[in-house]
């Protein structure tokens, strides 16, 4: 049966308050502490990191199983042009929505080299303007958390 806007707006927000109930309802909140007052945003930090990787997960599951049922089609075998923008699914209660965006670019400096080279420029000159032309990135922080154990 078909949703009328009032009800798809009442189960979206039905599903958004569930989820950000997770680690402050009943069963999953915080255990009682005698740490600090920062423990309340550890317990949120580790929660949301929780949801965060079981989510990843259920995305990943469920867009195996809609290429399965035929409610998606497999994106990475069959790709769509760039700039498509169409309806891929329309049911009763859910409608799947596809736009195909820009991907973007990297300058595969490996391959690069050796084409310079072999345009004529000698390999200790490039070596040089490649290190002269590199910037580093950020390092990458993956914080991580867990429950103690005694």
């Amino acid at each position: 049966m078909p949703l009328d806007a009032v009800r798809a707006i009442s189960k979206t927000e039905a599903l958004t308050d569930a989820f950000a109930s997770i680690g402050h309802a009943v069963g999953t909140q915080m255990p009682r502490s005698a740490n600090k007052a920062t423990e309340g945003l550890a317990w949120e930090f580790f929660t949301a990191k929780l949801l965060e990787t079981r989510a990843k997960a259920r995305t990943k599951r469920a867009i195996k199983a809609a290429i399965k049922g035929g409610v998606l089609f497999d994106h990475e075998e069959d790709p769509r042009p760039i700039g498509t923008n169409t309806v891929v699914y329309e049911g009763d209660v859910v409608r799947i929505d596809l736009e195909v965006g820009t991907p973007g670019t990297r300058l595969d400096v490996d391959a690069l080299i050796p084409a310079l080279v072999k345009a004529g420029l000698k390999l200790e000159k490039v070596n040089q303007l490649v290190n002269q032309c590199t910037v580093g990135n950020a390092a990458p922080h993956r914080f991580t958390a867990s429950l103690v154990t005694r």
